[in-house]
């Protein structure tokens, strides 16, 4: 080998031996970029100074190696990444000594009554609280034993008012106290401590439409269940108003008032039954019509409306709509227990009656009683002054169930006329004899014919 290859031989030994020796050695986060730690945790060893790192560290944090850090109070890299602070030393804005300066507070260590670092409790391995990457870490030395460091607890997130007091996600410490600090695309909800997306709600002042909601902070504004938004009014309305007319689901009727029922115009209703606004005077059902006197229910026939039935006792004789179930039936009684008292009658009294009876059968009963027939003058009575087309009779009885008896004889009924006269002649002679008293009787007012009339029969009673 010549001179020339030996001295290059050696050349190559002697930088093989330099480079060999460098690097970084960290124990703790080998992240270059996002991690939280702030401090490194190396052993007191030289580290690749500033800017040397694979990656680049958020402001004001400074990339050590893998580690982003900060060089104003980490213990291992102080004011330059790989200068490493003593046992019984703090880093204070990038210089070794034994105190912080305020605002700063020491934090991850015991410390004496003036603020200086204890280095013989420190030694009994204290492990004191950690940054979280706010500010720093409590770097580790040999043996594992936390090194303090100064934090500003007014603004540190993992010190936040006191030595490791740690802000919840998404908030930054601010004069000591944790605040809400949301990334981009969201906002604070103070309502919930959260920080919830651009685009959603956080409470109800939130939304933009009237009466609208925010169910719960983070969700979508809407409007309470059963309403809908109208554009128009800006506001939440009932589901069966309209905001227009293209809301109106009734073929003709239109939205006047936005937030209001669809309506029809004048004269002019709507029907359910063909979804469209027909005439006041036509008919959509039979709940259209009337009312009418004596009718029950209505029909509707192409759109006109008609009697489908009366009510009890009521007759449409005529066929006529405008006038209901023209002929009802009067209000007596209707059975010999519940009669219509006509009173007591004195001699030289009368009492007269009216009523109806349209349906063939039907029964008008009246009650009267006759005071006195001991007096030549007695003249019992009981006739129709009214009784067109002889379409009535009365039966009479002394009680319910017994028909009186009639001088004429046989029992009294089919009557249209009745009376009872004092007997004649002279009351000394031996053929006079008085009338058996009367007392009360039941008259029992009826139709003989069949079809149905709203003829009124009149009846005259006299003592």
């Amino acid at each position: 080998m010549n001179r020339r290859a030996i001295l290059a031989c050696l050349l190559a030994l002697v930088l093989g031996v330099v480079f060999a020796g460098g690097g970084c050695a960290n124990g703790g986060d080998s992240s270059a970029t996002g991690g939280d730690d702030s401090g490194s945790t190396g052993d007191d060893v030289t580290v690749p100074e500033a800017g040397d790192g694979a990656s680049t560290c958020a402001a004001p944090k400074t990339a050590c190696g893998s580690t982003c850090t900060s060089l104003t109070n980490d213990p291992k890299n102080c004011g330059k990444c790989g200068v490493a602070c003593g046992a019984n030393q703090v880093c204070n804005l990038g210089q070794c000594e034994t105190s912080c300066s305020p605002p700063q507070t020491m934090c991850g260590g015991p410390t004496d009554a003036g603020g200086a670092v204890d280095a013989s409790k420190e030694a009994g391995g204290d492990s004191g609280a950690k940054d979280s990457g706010t500010v720093a870490d409590a770097a580790t030395g040999d043996g594992g034993v936390v090194q303090p460091y100064c934090a500003n607890t007014g603004t540190d997130s993992s010190n936040c008012g006191a030595c490791g007091h740690v802000c919840p996600p998404n908030h930054t410490c601010n004069n000591g106290l944790c605040g809400l600090s949301c990334p981009p695309g969201q906002r604070a909800c103070i309502a919930g401590d959260t920080c919830i997306p651009s685009a959603t709600c956080c409470s109800s002042a939130d939304c933009p439409v009237t009466g609208e909601i925010c169910p719960q902070p983070g969700g979508a504004c809407q409007c309470p269940s059963g309403e809908k938004i109208c554009n128009k009014t800006n506001s939440c309305i009932g589901g069966n108003n309209c905001c227009t007319t293209t809301d109106c689901t009734v073929s003709g009727s239109t939205c006047p008032t936005p937030g209001q029922a669809c309506i029809c115009a004048n004269g002019q209703k709507a029907c359910a039954a063909t979804n469209s606004c027909i005439p006041l005077t036509s008919c959509c059902t039979g709940d259209d019509c009337g009312p009418e006197p004596g009718v029950a229910t209505y029909s509707c026939v192409s759109g006109t409306c008609g009697i489908l039935s009366c009510n009890a006792g009521c007759f449409n004789l005529d066929g006529v709509y405008t006038n209901g179930c023209e002929c009802c039936d009067d209000a007596l009684g209707k059975s010999c227990g519940a009669p219509t008292g006509l009173g007591v009658l004195a001699l030289g009294q009368t009492v007269n009656q009216q009523g109806v009876a349209p349906a063939a059968g039907e029964s008008d009963w009246l009650q009267v009683t006759f005071a006195s027939e001991s007096n030549k003058a007695f003249h019992a009575h009981i006739t129709f002054t009214s009784n067109p087309g002889s379409q009535f009779a009365f039966d009479l009885s002394s009680s319910c169930g017994t028909p009186l008896g009639c001088t004429e004889g046989g029992s009294c009924t089919g009557k249209t006329d009745w009376e009872v006269y004092y007997a004649a002649g002279d009351p000394t002679g031996s053929t006079w004899a008085p009338i058996g008293a009367i007392g009360t009787i039941y008259i029992r007012v009826y139709r003989v014919t069949g079809s149905p009339t709203c003829d009124q029969w009149a009846l005259s009673v006299s003592e």
